[in-house]
C-alpha cells in the first residue's frame, strides 16, 4: 500500500502476514484483514486451525524456529493483549498490582473498578478461571490501546460467565475500541460480532458476517463449523434421514 494511503489510514491492517519454517511448512499462510475502531470481529475455525499462532503473530510472536513476515499497520495507541492462559499473570503480584503496572498513560483505575473490589487483593494462584479470565481482560483494557486482541475469553467458564464477559467486549467496541476476539463459541461470538474471519489450517478462507453465516451463505468450511453446533445436530440428523 502507498506510503500517504497508510498514513490516512484508521485501523489495525494486517498485509500480507504469514508465518513459516526455514523448510516451507506453513502455520500462517499470507493473509490480509483490516479491524476497525468501534468493530467486534471473531476469528474462528476448528480447534488447530492456526487462530492462537495468528493472535500471537500479531505481537510479533512466532514458535522456535519460524519466520514471521508480513506487515501490521496500527494507527492510533497501539494493541494490547488479553491472554488466554493464567500464567500470563506475575504470581508474585495481586491483580491490583498488575492492573497499576499496565496502566496506561492518562487512563484511571475506574473501569476496572468491580475487578478490584472483587479480587484485587488477590494473587494469580487464589483466583478461579472466571476470575482468571476478567483480571486478564482487565489487565488489557486499563493499557487504554486503540485496539484490543482477546484470546479465548470464555474457554472453561459457565454459560452465565461467558455472557457477562462478551458482553464487556462488545461494551469496549461500542466505546471506539477494536477488538479481534479469538475463540472457538461460534454461538455466543455471533450474538455480539460485527464480523468473522474463517481460519482453516492457517489460511483466511473468508469473511462474512454473523448473519450471512447463519443464513447459511458462508463457504462449505464455515457452514460446518455452524452446523457442528450441538442444537443443529436434531435437525441434520432429520434431514438426513
Amino acid at each position: 500500500m502507498a506510503e500517504h494511503l497508510i498514513k490516512a489510514f484508521s485501523g489495525l491492517m494486517v498485509d500480507s502476514l504469514s508465518v513459516s519454517s526455514p523448510a516451507g511448512e506453513m502455520l500462517i499462510s499470507p493473509l490480509s484483514f483490516v479491524l476497525q475502531p468501534g468493530e467486534l470481529v471473531g476469528l474462528i475455525g476448528a480447534s488447530g486451525s492456526g487462530k492462537s499462532v495468528l493472535g500471537n503473530a500479531l505481537f510479533g510472536a512466532v514458535p522456535r524456529g519460524y519466520r514471521l513476515a508480513g506487515k501490521i499497520h496500527v494507527s492510533g495507541n497501539g494493541v494490547a493483549l488479553a491472554p488466554q492462559s493464567g500464567s500470563a499473570l506475575d504470581p508474585l503480584r495481586t491483580v491490583l498490582q498488575h492492573l497499576k503496572r499496565r496502566l496506561g498513560a492518562g487512563q484511571s483505575l475506574q473501569q476496572a473498578e468491580q475487578v478490584i473490589s472483587h479480587m484485587g487483593k488477590l494473587y494469580p494462584h487464589e483466583l478461579s478461571g472466571g476470575m482468571t479470565k476478567r483480571a486478564l481482560l482487565a489487565q488489557a483494557c486499563v493499557q487504554g490501546r486503540d485496539f484490543l486482541v482477546v484470546d479465548e475469553p470464555c474457554c472453561g467458564l459457565d454459560p452465565s460467565a461467558s455472557i457477562e464477559l462478551y458482553q464487556m467486549l462488545r461494551q469496549q467496541a461500542d466505546n471506539g475500541v477494536g477488538v479481534l476476539v479469538i475463540s472457538h463459541n461460534l454461538r455466543k461470538l455471533c450474538k455480539v460480532a460485527d464480523r468473522l474471519l474463517v481460519l482453516d489450517n492457517g489460511c483466511l478462507v473468508e469473511i462474512l458476517t454473523p448473519e450471512q453465516l447463519q443464513r447459511g451463505q458462508g463457504c462449505h468450511y464455515s457452514s460446518a463449523l455452524w452446523q457442528a453446533l450441538p442444537e443443529h445436530w436434531e435437525r441434520t440428523l432429520a434431514e438426513v434421514a
